[in-house]
C-alpha cells in the first residue's frame, strides 16, 4: 500500500497542466532503516526528467530540475 499511494500522488501531480501534464515512469526502492538503525521506513524514488503526452516526450523545465 505504501508504494501504491506514494506512486498514485506523483502520478497525479506529473499528469496535472500546471506541472508536467503526462504521465511519467519511476521506480521506487523501499529503505526501512535509518543510518544509525533507527526504524523510519520511506521510498525513494529515480523518476525521468520529463513526462510522455499524447503528442510526444516532454522535457523538464531546467528551473524544476534538480541540481540546475
Amino acid at each position: 500500500m505504501f508504494f501504491r499511494v506514494s506512486a498514485a500522488a506523483l502520478h497525479t501531480f506529473a499528469a496535472a497542466p500546471r506541472h508536467l501534464g503526462g504521465q511519467i515512469g519511476m521506480t521506487g526502492v523501499l529503505q526501512t532503516w535509518t543510518r544509525d538503525l533507527r526504524y523510519h521506513p520511506h521510498i525513494h524514488y529515480l523518476v525521468p526528467a520529463g513526462a510522455l503526452t499524447s503528442t510526444g516526450w516532454i522535457r523538464l523545465k531546467s528551473r524544476h530540475a534538480v541540481g540546475a
